[in-house]
């Protein structure tokens, strides 16, 4: 690996030029980069694309990068032709590469890489999340106006398995709204379409949606009591 950036260090640091070049004084300065692959598979973070935004400066890149100062021109250049694409360096940029202005500066994330389809993901889970609210309370109620039926176990089950999902309905119908909007250590925005919460609103929804599965679970072993009961008696 680290003959892989002795290349680099020669062309944008002066190291061991010939004839006593002038090196950089800064990261923003180099305009001549490794024309070869310094690796088999190298890195490209922007997947093809162009870097629109080559003189923005990335101020977290240097606690994962090194110190200095890191615009976007320069990160792509100079690690395009070093990092291998399998390492854990170009997936940190190739996450956050749409910072720099590729694709549109649209984050690509679960096969959505347009806003149009990050729009239909988050509302297609908010559909289903009313759908399940509205069959779930009908089930409650279905339960509650016959007195005999809040008398019985089996029923009085299915009303707990139903409020549990309701409560996990209620977090698919916020989608993506208590997603952090910012990387919690990088401070990075985190490109998520409707995303405005924080790390608090984010953990409360995963809870809930865990009590949401938890009740699943629950009516799965109901199920599966109810089939044995039946089928040897």
């Amino acid at each position: 690996k680290c003959s892989s950036f002795r290349g680099i260090a020669l062309s944008q640091c002066g190291c061991g030029m010939q004839g006593g070049g002038d090196s950089p004084s800064n990261a923003t300065d180099v305009d001549v980069i490794a024309s070869d692959p310094l690796v088999a598979s190298p890195c490209d973070p922007c997947q093809g694309g162009e870097v629109a935004n080559p003189e923005l400066v990335i101020d977290a890149a240097a606690e994962v990068l090194g110190s200095g100062t890191w615009t976007c021109g320069v990160i792509f250049q100079v690690f395009s032709s070093g990092l291998e694409s399998e390492s854990e360096t170009c997936g940190f940029l190739t996450e956050f590469s749409y910072l720099c202005g590729c694709n549109d500066g649209v984050r690509s994330y679960l096969g959505a890489d347009t806003l149009e389809k990050q729009a239909v993901l988050a509302w297609l889970l908010r559909s289903s999340g009313f759908l399940s609210i509205i069959g779930s309370s009908l089930i409650i109620w279905d339960v509650f106006k016959n007195a005999q039926n809040r008398h019985s176990l089996m029923h009085q089950l299915l009303v707990g398995i139903s409020v549990g999902d309701i409560i996990g309905a209620l977090c698919y119908c916020l989608s993506t709204l208590p997603i952090t909007e910012y990387h919690p250590d990088y401070g990075l925005y985190l490109g998520i379409y409707g995303a405005k919460g924080n790390e608090k609103t984010c953990t409360a929804q995963g809870f809930f949606v865990q009590v949401n599965r938890c009740t699943r679970e629950i009516g799965g072993l109901r199920f599966i009591l109810y089939v044995y009961r039946f089928c040897l008696y």
